[in-house]
């Protein structure tokens, strides 16, 4: 959480039945951290002891989150209504994938560098046609429920941003 507020980008969680395994205050902190970061203003507060006494700290925590889990219930069904589900197979014992090394973290690299540059060209643009009244009108007519326009609606803006249309 406090990384996510001091240095955004995607928070990517793994393993999220471990989370409910370590105990309740655990998991309603996960769950918390996803409910109020799918917010553009959403923050999360903390305690924190300063100087020997606590007080109150509001992080903010509005980023992509990814989660992965085995079971699809690890999840509430508000995170669910508020995903992308992606369902993973898993491979076959016999099936021989090249290992995770150097080769694979310089290509992923240079596609995370493309992004960022094309992200940070592009952030005014994406970020008055995610304001602007005529996405609004866009996303309204495809007839989605509030969370999924909630979802669709920045890859959307996006989509519309960097494409040929106004």
């Amino acid at each position: 959480m406090r990384e996510t507020a001091v240095e955004g980008g995607t928070a990517i969680f793994d393993t999220l039945e471990r989370w409910r395994e370590k105990g309740t205050e655990s998991y309603a902190a996960a769950m918390e951290l996803l409910d109020a970061g799918f917010r553009k203003a959403g923050t999360v507060t903390k305690m924190v002891l300063d100087d020997g006494n606590w007080r109150q700290e509001n992080y903010p925590v509005y980023a992509p989150y990814m989660f992965a889990a085995i079971n699809s219930q690890s999840l509430t069904d508000t995170a669910l209504d508020r995903s992308f589900q992606i369902e993973m197979v898993r491979k076959n014992t016999r099936t021989k994938v090249l290992p995770y090394d150097d080769r694979c973290e310089a290509t992923c690299a240079l596609i995370r560098e493309r992004l960022y540059l094309a992200a940070l060209t592009h952030a005014a643009r994406i970020a008055d046609v995610y304001e602007s009244e005529d996405l609004l009108r866009e996303v309204d007519a495809l007839g989605l429920n509030d969370r999924a326009a909630d979802i669709w609606r920045p890859l959307i803006a996006i989509a519309a941003a960097l494409g040929d249309r106004p």
